[in-house]
C-alpha cells in the first residue's frame, strides 16, 4: 500500500460444523512482515481473490464467486475489519461459473517499477484478465477500467485466446509500455505474452505516448532488484532501461550486509534502449 503496509489476498474456511464455507479476505503486515493480521470474511462462498489499493487506504477485493457466473467485488477502508459491496459486484465482470482471475493497478505497479510518476495522468487504470465467457473457460481477455473499476468500457478489451483452456491467468507490468501475462491457454498449458499497453488502451494512450517520446533524452531504469530477493548463483542478472544514444551508463549493485555481491559495469550506448551484460 502507499503507506508501506504489505497486503495479500487470502481465503479461509469455516469449521466442519459450518460446512467449511469459504470466504475471501486479506492478510496484512504493517511492520515489514514481522507480524501478520487477518481481515474478516468479505463475502460468503468466495475464493481466489485479487486485491488492489484504489485510493489511499482503500482496498478493493475482486473475488471468484462459487454460486454465480459473476465476480464479487468488495471494498474496505479499515484493512478488512469491515467490508462494503462495490456497485459493480456481481454485475460488471462475468466468469464461467467460477474461475480464477487477475487484477492489477497499472499506476501503482509502474511506480514500484521505476519510482517515476505514472504517464497515465489522472486516470486510475485497472487491468483485469479472465475467461470472458458464461459458457466455459474460453475467450481469455484483458479488460481495462479507467476509473478504478467503476466501469469496464468495451473499447478497452483485448482477446488473447478464444478457445477452451483451464483459464487461470496472472498479470504484471513489465515496464511502462508493456503488460506481462502468464495464462493457461489452448495452445499450451502455460502461455506467457508481452502485451503493449497501447493494444489494450488504444488511442487513449496517444497523448501520453507523444509526451514520452519528447523525453527520450532522459535516462530511466526500473528497479530490478530489491531487499529480500534471492539471486541464483552464477546466473546472469538482467538489467534494462532507456537512455539517449551515445550516453554512458554505469550500473552498480550495492551489496547488502553479509553479502559478497558487488558489481560495477559501464557501457557506451550505441543506441537506445541500452543493454549490458
Amino acid at each position: 500500500m502507499r503507506d508501506g503496509t504489505i497486503v495479500f489476498a487470502a481465503q479461509y474456511q469455516d469449521p466442519p460444523e459450518k460446512n467449511r464455507l469459504p470466504h475471501s479476505t486479506i492478510i496484512y503486515s504493517k511492520d515489514h512482515g514481522k507480524t501478520w493480521h487477518t481481515g474478516t470474511g468479505a463475502f460468503d462462498d468466495t475464493t481466489e481473490s485479487q486485491v488492489v489499493e484504489i485510493e489511499p487506504g482503500v482496498l478493493m477485493l475482486n473475488c471468484r464467486y462459487n454460486r454465480k457466473s459473476a465476480r464479487v467485488v468488495m471494498t474496505t477502508k479499515d484493512l478488512g475489519k469491515t467490508w462494503m459491496k462495490h456497485a459493480t459486484s456481481e454485475r460488471a465482470l462475468i466468469e464461467p461459473r467460477a474461475c480464477m482471475a487477475s487484477l492489477i493497478h497499472v499506476d501503482q505497479e509502474l511506480k514500484s517499477l521505476t519510482k517515476n510518476t505514472s504517464r497515465l495522468d489522472n486516470k486510475s487504470w485497472l487491468l483485469f484478465s479472465n475467461p470472458d465467457s458464461l459458457n466455459g473457460r474460453n475467450h481469455i481477455t484483458i479488460k481495462a477500467s479507467p476509473d478504478n473499476g467503476e466501469t469496464w468500457p468495451k473499447q478497452f478489451r483485448l482477446l488473447l485466446d478464444e478457445h477452451g483452456s483451464a483459464g487461470y491467468s496472472c498479470m504484471s507490468m513489465i515496464d511502462e509500455d508493456t503488460v506481462g501475462i502468464l495464462y493457461e491457454g489452448s495452445q499450451s498449458h502455460m502461455t506467457f505474452q508481452r502485451i503493449p499497453l497501447s493494444d489494450i488502451l488504444g488511442a487513449d494512450l496517444g497523448q501520453q505516448q507523444t509526451q514520452r517520446e519528447s523525453r527520450q533524452s532522459e535516462f530511466s531504469m526500473p528497479i530490478v532488484f530489491s531487499d529480500q530477493m534471492v539471486l541464483q548463483a552464477n546466473a546472469r542478472l538482467p538489467v534494462w532501461g532507456t537512455a539517449s544514444p551515445g550516453r554512458k551508463v554505469s550500473v552498480t549493485l550495492e551489496p547488502f550486509p553479509n553479502s559478497a555481491l558487488n558489481l560495477v559495469n559501464s557501457v557506451d550506448l550505441p543506441a537506445s534502449p541500452f543493454k549490458t551484460e
